[in-house]
Order: C-alpha cells, then structure tokens, then sequence
C-alpha cells in the first residue's frame, strides 16, 4: 500500500475523531482518547535500549504508554503522540495482567529496569504497516495542532514525578 493511500486513510480517520484541534492541549486530547476508549492512559517516563523510543503496553484495566526521557519535550510529545495513534488506528499490542502490571511499575520506581519490562516492551512493536500508520497519523494530528496555533502544547512537559500515582496504583493492585 503507497504512502499516498496511507496517508488518504488516516486523514480520513482523523476528520471522523471530530475532535477540536482549535481548542488543543496535549492532556486535554490523552484525556479526550481515554474517554473515547474508557481506559485510562498512564505515562511511564522511561529509558529504553537505543532505537527504541516508546511504547504502548495493555493492562487489564489501563493503557500505560512508556517514552524516552533523554529527549527533549517536543520528541517526547511525538513519542506519546505516536502510541496514542496507534491506539487510535486500533493497532494490537502486548496485554500484560495485574503481576506484570506490578512488575512494570516497581521497574519505574525502582533504580534498574526490570528485564522482563524491557522484553515486554520491545515485544510491543508493531508491523511496519502499523508503524507507517501510527507515523503518518502523528504527522497529521501535529498538522492540525499547528494549523490551530497550538504549537506550544507541542513543547511542554507533562509532569516528571509519577512516583505517588504509582506507589498508590501498586498499593491497589495488591489489595
């Protein structure tokens, strides 16, 4: 399939989001896709092996999207960006239970990476034809931010310190 119908496809998706670009901030539109799907979407800063930037992994009952943090901000906004279009396109991913689920958030707080998050991870990757249409996607949602004068949503950092949500999050998961 050429870039041009690709392209075609996911523009096509886009305009049937109706969602309102003039209006946009990137929580706003996370929190706009949590609402469309009915699952939450936590962000996992996190440092990944070299050609690898984020990734996209199904709890059972939250979405956790994990990125590069030696990034800068704008990258790190594509990086999210391009899981939450995978999301979006309706892509497969890794599903992971509640011990993996702990697994992964004790791997976040803790000083190593667990190996075992780190194979989930890159387990996570998707077809090329899924990575073409995440990309692709991303570009367009960008277009349309740019379009709208919302360049700067683009620039900021979502908060850096998760570590109360997770340790309350791990708390819930045990009980």
């Amino acid at each position: 399939m050429g870039q041009r119908d690709v392209k075609t496809r996911m523009r096509s998706l886009l305009d049937s989001l109706d969602y309102g670009f003039e209006e946009f901030t990137f929580d706003g539109f996370a929190e706009w896709i949590v609402q469309q799907r009915a699952r939450s979407i936590i962000f996992i800063p996190y440092t990944f092996p070299s050609d690898l930037f984020g990734a996209w992994v199904k709890g059972s009952d939250k979405d956790f999207i994990a990125f590069e943090t030696d990034t800068p901000a704008i990258h790190q906004t594509h990086i999210k960006l391009h899981e939450m279009a995978h999301m979006l396109c309706g892509h497969p991913t890794v599903e992971i239970g509640k011990r993996q689920t702990q697994a992964l958030l004790c791997s976040v707080l803790g000083p190593e990476p667990d190996v075992d998050l780190q194979a989930s991870l890159l387990r996570s990757t998707h077809s090329n034809e899924n990575e073409e249409e995440a990309e692709v996607l991303t570009s367009l949602i960008q277009e349309r931010v740019y379009r709208n004068a919302r360049m700067e949503e683009l620039y900021k950092v979502v908060s850096g310190d998760h570590t109360a949500f997770f340790m309350s999050y791990l708390e819930q998961l045990k009980g």
